[in-house]
């Protein structure tokens, strides 16, 4: 579930008139947006603590009234939402289960793109590949790139795993994106720099 909620000053900035903007916050996890209000006020007639106008602000009735009422809209349109922008997918390397809510922090965007291509190959949103169509596809991305050298996709993701452990991504996190269920598995793709050299010396246009 999306928090929502007022939020004042989060770029932590005033303007020239010494104002900062009353925002709509919606954070999923770590993930956060913001949302126009349209409202600009001096800190000093800001309640941090009730997340709304002090009463010595001109009708700061009617525009608490008006916040209250962005954040209801927000709140029901992810009730809305969050039934119909779920996405439910097979890691194919582990074959595990996930269900992610594409809906929430886009606002529809993620739906539409759901509605778009749901039911073209039955409950799938993209089509299922055989092998020798993705293997033509990978042959065709070789060529358009004007690599070298074949590549496969266990290649490319042996790359793509060490050039991020060579730009200083933490193992931790390189585990994480590979889905590696043992660390020492991570660690087999961190490869020196001269290895990383001749792999983009490979995969780099002449």
């Amino acid at each position: 579930m999306a928090k929502i909620t007022k939020c004042y000053n989060y770029r932590n900035k005033l303007n020239a008139e010494g104002k900062a903007q009353i925002v709509i916050r919606i954070s999923v996890g770590k993930e956060k947006k913001y949302f126009n209000t349209g409202y600009w006020i001096e800190p000093h007639f800001w309640d941090e603590k009730k997340a709304e106008v002090k009463k010595t602000y001109p009708n700061f009735q009617k525009i608490n009234q008006r916040l209250n009422g962005k954040v209801a809209e927000f709140q029901q349109k992810e009730i809305e939402l969050i039934n119909t922008g779920i996405l439910h997918f097979t890691e194919h390397k582990t074959q595990k289960q996930n269900i992610k809510n594409v809906s929430i922090l886009g606002y529809g965007k993620g739906v539409k793109f759901l509605e778009k291509y749901k039911g073209q190959d039955e409950n799938l949103l993209f089509p299922r590949l055989p092998d020798t169509k993705i293997r033509k596809h990978v042959e065709t991305l070789r060529t358009v790139i004007n690599a070298r050298l074949p590549f496969t996709f266990y290649g490319s993701r042996h790359f793509c795993l060490s050039d991020l452990a060579s730009r200083g991504l933490p193992i931790n996190d390189l585990q994480y994106f590979a889905k590696h269920s043992d660390i020492r598995t991570t660690q087999y793709y961190l490869h020196s720099q001269t290895m990383d050299t001749k792999l983009r010396q490979i995969f780099t246009k002449n």
